[in-house]
């Protein structure tokens, strides 16, 4: 993984740098694509996250971790991925939860924080029109602001209401949704559903959540946030049983945690994106499983 991690490095600064592709085309071994972005998020959060909890644990080197930590953040100031920086602050916080106690930890989180500042003077260097995107006050701004990237879509904060209100008024349907693929769209015209035609312009399926919620309500959407929950109760009793592999029980919290904010963020988990992360969930239950049957072959 680590192999592929310095590949993207290499492949993303060839192409910032001699191809001239910026923001969210920038997407390194994922293509030059509006979506490769979050292909690339996912990416860094099983990376870095791995990576993090090996060097707590003392698995891994703290200065090979830490140029692992500020490449990434380089590459998000290239592709301007905003949310990586708040991302990556989670996913120290809680590999630092994860990990046993040391003085060396403590050095790496305040030496960490200083190395996303210092990338976040980055983004705003090559992206200028950001200059103020991290102060509180442009923050609440756009935590509050009724419109995402146009004066007609919504806002992911809001969303629900405005489609409460608006789009899916019918106490039934926001209890079951309008069911699965009648609020999703194609490449192919022909193939998109009705409503989609009609509100396609709101950019709701930019958010899993809202698209989760339009298409099976509110009880598919706990249900859904419910699964990452699940995934993450599991691993932590593998942790503290001590009947799984550590690491992969640690990634598995980790991810669960993390895939609820994606979830809210974008479409990532509705993408092939996805595969990733259900795979870093999958692997507490993958490797107890095989465990449980080599003891049972051991004891035929």
């Amino acid at each position: 993984m680590d192999i592929i991690f310095w590949i993207n490095l290499a492949i993303t600064i060839y192409q910032f740098a001699v191809l001239k592709v910026h923001q969210d085309l920038l997407g390194g071994i994922f293509g030059v694509n509006a979506s490769a972005n979050g292909y690339m998020l996912v990416f860094f959060c099983i990376v870095i996250g791995r990576s993090l909890l090996k060097t707590f644990d003392g698995n891994e080197s703290y200065v090979y971790c830490a140029l692992k930590c500020a490449a990434s953040l380089v590459i998000a100031a290239m592709a301007e991925m905003k949310f990586y920086y708040f991302a990556f602050v989670l996913i120290l916080v809680v590999a630092a939860c994860l990990t046993r106690f040391t003085k060396e930890k403590i050095v790496f989180l305040i030496l960490a924080f200083v190395i996303v500042v210092a990338a976040a003077s980055l983004l705003t260097f090559w992206y200028s029109e950001f200059d103020n995107f991290f102060s509180l006050e442009t923050l609440f701004e756009l935590a509050t602001k009724e419109n995402y990237s146009s004066e007609n879509d919504i806002n992911r904060l809001s969303a629900i209401s405005v489609m409460m209100d608006k789009y899916i008024v019918e106490p039934g349907q926001q209890i079951f949704g309008k069911g699965l693929g009648n609020c999703d769209g194609s490449d192919v015209s022909i193939f998109n559903s009705p409503f989609y035609q009609n509100y396609s312009f709101l950019h709701y399926s930019w958010f899993a959540f809202v698209m989760i919620f339009l298409e099976t309500g509110f009880v598919g959407l706990g249900l859904f946030l419910a699964f990452f929950v699940l995934c993450a109760v599991y691993s932590r009793k593998q942790l503290k049983n001590n009947t799984g592999n550590r690491l992969f029980c640690q990634l598995g919290i980790l991810m669960a945690i993390l895939s609820i904010v994606i979830a809210f963020y974008n479409a990532s988990l509705r993408i092939e994106a996805g595969y990733m992360v259900y795979f870093a969930l999958a692997l507490p239950f993958m490797i107890n499983t095989e465990d449980e049957n080599s003891q049972n072959i051991s004891t035929d």
